[in-house]
């Protein structure tokens, strides 16, 4: 029976049968908002059994193991890092079909984003709380903390500025829509939307915050 190669799954691998792994089935929630904000920023669903998220091996590893721990904690299944020759670029792998498939029901489409034009999953915009948790994990993907400088009457004056990346526009007008409602003043040029302010650059990470290190640590040197 099913359940019982489901129990023996190398007696199941030498009769040629692929079972399904068990999952844990995660409720919505601020973590599983957030994970389909990292989904939608640098993740991908490859095929029907296999989803990957990207990161710089060399400046995002700490940030990467903030997304495996996410994972292990809302499906239980584990994942592989796969790292890409000649380049800084490496994946984590996660191999299920069942979180596929979930992820699917929730919103996220398979195969390339802005192809597809995504966007945010109605369900998460119903929510104040999930729509923060999705830009976090929107803006610690695809989104950048620089220091701007510039000069007046021969005296440099630096300041962080915060901008977030997307050829999707259906995504880049949800996220600049949740910008708004949280009060935090932006510009949306092209692909763009900024926060230039210090002040409203300090209310994103103050409100929305980053699971991102390498943003956190920018944000405390200055």
């Amino acid at each position: 029976s099913g359940e019982f190669f489901r129990s023996h799954p190398d007696i199941a691998r030498q009769r040629g049968f692929h079972t399904l792994k068990e999952i844990k089935i995660p409720p919505r929630s601020v973590e599983l908002a957030k994970f389909i904000g990292i989904m939608l920023g640098d993740g991908s669903i490859r095929s029907k059994y296999q989803l990957t998220v990207s990161f710089n091996y060399k400046t995002d590893r700490e940030f990467s193991e903030h997304v495996a721990r996410l994972v292990r904690h809302l499906f239980s299944v584990e994942h592989i890092i796969v790292k890409r020759k000649g380049s800084l670029g490496a994946d984590i792998v996660v191999s299920s079909a069942r979180v596929v498939d979930f992820l699917l029901k929730q919103g996220i489409k398979a195969g390339n984003k802005v192809e597809n034009q995504v966007d945010i999953p109605a369900w998460i915009k119903r929510d104040m709380e999930f729509q923060k948790a999705c830009l976090r994990g929107l803006v610690d993907t695809d989104g950048s903390l620089y220091c701007h400088k510039y000069k007046v009457n021969n005296k440099w004056y630096e300041y962080l500025k915060l901008d977030f990346t997307s050829c999707s526009k259906p995504l880049l007008r949800s996220a600049y829509a949740i910008f708004s409602k949280l009060g935090i003043k932006t510009s949306l040029r092209g692909v763009h939307i900024t926060v230039s302010a210090k002040a409203h650059v300090n209310r994103y990470l103050a409100i929305v915050g980053s699971s991102n290190m390498k943003f956190v640590e920018r944000w405390k040197r200055f």
